[in-house]
């Protein structure tokens, strides 16, 4: 497997507060950016003609790609999506991948480690 993208969509524990879940997307798009093997960027969308600048952000959704070997890699962005979700309560992350998707939420790490390690081998499985 050479590559695999995939979508990220932010629910934190205050989704209330978009200054909040823009900062909570920012951070975690930084962790992200540390793990080998793997290209993060926010998502973008067209501005109001209003607006001044080339784009918009939209908060609380980041795209990526997993490069080199899949299991390792989604290994390593599970391990951080799961340290970011054990910080607050409530918050919440949708993984998707192909037509694949998962969400994490504040269960207990076994039980998220198994999931993720079933979610994995669906993506390698293709």
């Amino acid at each position: 497997m050479n590559s695999v993208s995939f979508e990220l969509q932010l629910v934190p524990a205050h989704a209330s507060d978009p200054l909040a879940l823009e900062q909570q997307t920012t951070d975690l798009a930084r962790e992200l950016a540390e793990v080998r093997g793997l290209t993060v960027d926010r998502v973008r969308t067209e501005a109001p003609e209003e607006a001044k600048g080339l784009g918009w952000a939209t908060i609380g959704s980041l795209l990526g790609t997993v490069g080199g070997p899949a299991g390792t890699v989604i290994g390593a962005l599970a391990g951080v999506l799961t340290s970011w979700i054990g910080r607050e309560e409530g918050r919440r992350i949708r993984v998707k991948i192909g037509d694949r998707e998962l969400e994490l939420t504040g269960v207990r790490r076994d039980e998220q480690r198994e999931l993720i390690a079933l979610f994995t081998r669906s993506v390698e499985n293709g």
